[in-house]
């Protein structure tokens, strides 16, 4: 529930301003790539941020809820893990996705889309009877690139004509400023036994992982700030 709440909040900005995008590929198609990069920053940067904030509270939030149930077993400590990725992952195509449609390569993305979802199938079948749920996110986790990969390589390659070099650069950022979050908080537990805590904790992650990923995602694509002061910013 938490994380579809963020997607579809971080959706519903996403589609107030996507016409920018539209506008600036029938406008210039070299304005455009820098603003392509922006918005793949500012995006892909902010779910990453609000899914490690949210993969590192959700396990104190339910042990807080479910403090006083014994009957069931509410807590998986890899099931954050993998809800995150998938926001994550699903977000790293958002922006090459609509190139690819708006470029007229919709027919062409609609058959990777099949692609995907038979993969995602077949491997849920196979791993839900040993691994339940968690079987399931991870099927989606490794069926999910496979599209990130087709539409990063059709919005740069055949489309903008360049290397997709600087697409890569921002999703891997991510994907490793993820990845290292998830690693530090193995050694970095602090004690959240109460909603004032949890309160408090939210706060300091917010300010700490927020100021870090706009340090990750400014140093990976540099113009997103002029990008951000130009469309964002304006009065």
């Amino acid at each position: 529930m938490i994380y579809s709440n963020i997607h579809l909040l971080l959706n519903s900005v996403y589609f107030s301003i996507v016409y920018i995008l539209g506008n600036a590929y029938h406008t210039d198609i070299k304005k455009y790539e820098t603003i392509h990069d922006a918005f793949n920053s500012i995006f892909l940067g902010t779910i990453t941020v609000l899914m490690s904030i949210s993969y590192l509270l959700t396990i104190p939030f339910v042990s807080l809820y479910t403090a006083d149930v014994a009957d069931v077993e509410y807590i998986y400590k890899s099931l954050p893990v993998m809800f995150s990725l998938v926001q994550i992952l699903s977000w790293s195509r958002y922006v090459s996705g609509n190139l690819t449609g708006i470029a007229g390569f919709a027919k062409q993305t609609s058959y990777v889309s099949l692609i995907e979802a038979f993969t995602n199938l077949f491997l849920s079948i196979v791993l839900v009877n040993k691994f339940g749920i968690v079987g399931v996110l991870f099927a989606t986790v490794v069926a999910l690139p496979l599209k990130v990969l087709w539409c990063t390589y059709i919005a740069d390659k055949k489309v903008m004509h360049r290397s997709f070099r600087k697409s890569v650069s921002i999703i891997g950022a991510n994907v490793c400023f993820f990845i290292i979050v998830v690693m530090v908080s193995k050694f970095i537990q602090p004690q959240i036994n109460t909603y004032f805590k949890f309160l408090v904790w939210g706060i300091i992650y917010s300010l700490i992982l927020g100021s870090m990923g706009i340090l990750v995602n400014y140093f990976a694509n540099k113009e997103s700030w002029s990008v951000i002061k130009k469309y964002l910013l304006k009065k």
